[in-house]
């Protein structure tokens, strides 16, 4: 533990020793949890406190690569159970270039430390929510960690993936083949993309493995067809879903997946896009609009003043939104649906502007729901488009 280089508390030092499943030996001698035990006993209403691990580039690359996310993760986790808290939700960034953040209550006194459980497994069989990101610099070994980790999460409601590395794809091939990807050695071509195995494998869980009720997926490439395969296994029990920047390809774009996501997910309440995209081979990609539902003789649109959602239409169900504003960011985005039903904005009594809409987004019922993603299914548009898309931070709220 360092603050501007120096060394406030160090593994190595007396006192920081783990036994063999990854628990301090004798958490009551270290002064740094003791004083974090201090806050929270002085903080009685406070039930979300965040530790951040962030890895440095202080040593040379070949010293990083040694360093596994497993024992990335491990380093920061012994602290939960040192203070008996209950973990609420992970971060999990690249296993030694980035950072990594662990979310706890320190107030709700967690049962979920068996000590003569490995501390990764207790964790993981009580967690709640996930984010994993991909990065360029993620080695297959920590892939297939990840991977473990979340399967064994068997009461996870909320799970994130983003994807920063755009070798990160759900490749259409790689099901015949996946035996090759599996074996082949760190730093092989099969090593350099063993990506490929991680969304088949998640596809063939048991639909009851992971009860995740809220699910975000963010800059990921899917053929069509497997992005319903994908989704397959958690179809019974999500009520949210959100993509940001996903794209599809293969000639067939977005509205057979829409269609399906009506037909298939009987507990959907609330979804959202931004920015999505389709292409085939050899094409670019076409951003995806919805500006013609406002067209829509069934919906009334309405403009808004200081909202991160300019538009919106009452829906008999629910409330559709469009077009998101960059300024805004995604906890405001969270509240936007508790502000309009307390009338917290104003009408905007001026012109639409007449320009692309990207994102676009719903909450209410599953009957509305329903209606929503018809409507939206008919308004789909692929255009070329030449400008940035703005998007907010998609991220899980814990």
């Amino acid at each position: 533990m360092t603050i501007d280089g120096r060394v406030l508390a160090s593994p190595f030092e007396p006192g920081w020793e783990k036994d063999g499943f990854g628990y301090f030996i004798n958490p009551e001698n270290i002064p740094e949890i003791r004083t974090l035990k201090s806050i929270a006993s002085n903080l009685p209403n406070l039930t979300s406190f965040e530790f951040q691990y962030n890895v440095g580039r202080d040593r040379t690359w070949d010293d990083w690569a040694k360093v596994s996310l497993r024992e990335t993760l491990q380093s920061i986790l012994a602290i939960c159970p040192a203070l008996i808290a209950h973990v609420k939700g992970i971060k999990i960034g690249s296993g030694y270039n980035g950072e990594h953040t662990i979310i706890i209550d320190p107030t709700r006194l967690s049962r979920q430390w068996d000590k003569s459980t490995p501390l990764l497994d207790a964790t993981c069989y009580h967690l709640q929510a996930l984010e994993i990101t991909f990065e360029d610099n993620m080695s297959k070994s920590d892939l297939e960690w990840v991977e473990m980790f979340l399967l064994k999460c068997s009461t996870l409601e909320k799970l994130s993936i983003k994807n920063k590395s755009p070798q990160f794809t759900y490749h259409e091939y790689a099901n015949e083949d996946k035996e090759y990807w599996r074996d082949a050695p760190e730093g092989s071509l099969g090593g350099d993309a063993p990506e490929v195995l991680f969304f088949y494998d998640i596809a063939a869980m048991p639909e009851t493995s992971l009860p995740v009720q809220a699910l975000m997926l963010e800059n990921i490439d899917f053929p069509n067809g497997s992005l319903e395969e994908f989704i397959g296994p958690f179809k019974d029990t999500i009520r949210s879903i959100d993509f940001c920047r996903d794209n599809l390809n293969g000639d067939r774009g977005w509205p057979p997946f829409l269609e399906w996501l009506r037909e298939n997910i009987p507990n959907l309440e609330k979804f959202g896009f931004q920015g999505i995209t389709d292409n085939y081979a050899f094409v670019p990609k076409f951003v995806v609009c919805f500006e013609s539902i406002f067209d829509n003789p069934e919906l009334n649109f309405k403009a808004l003043k200081g909202a991160p959602w300019r538009s919106y239409a009452k829906l008999s169900n629910g409330v559709l939104a469009l077009d998101v504003s960059d300024e805004f960011s995604s906890l405001e985005m969270g509240k936007f649906f508790v502000n309009l039903d307390n009338g917290k904005y104003t009408l905007d009594s001026n012109p639409r502007e007449d320009k692309q809409v990207y994102t676009m987004t719903f909450e209410g019922s599953n009957a509305g729901a329903r209606e929503a993603l018809r409507l939206l299914k008919a308004a789909i548009e692929s255009r070329r488009t030449d400008v940035m898309l703005f998007r907010t931070p998609t991220t899980i709220n814990m």
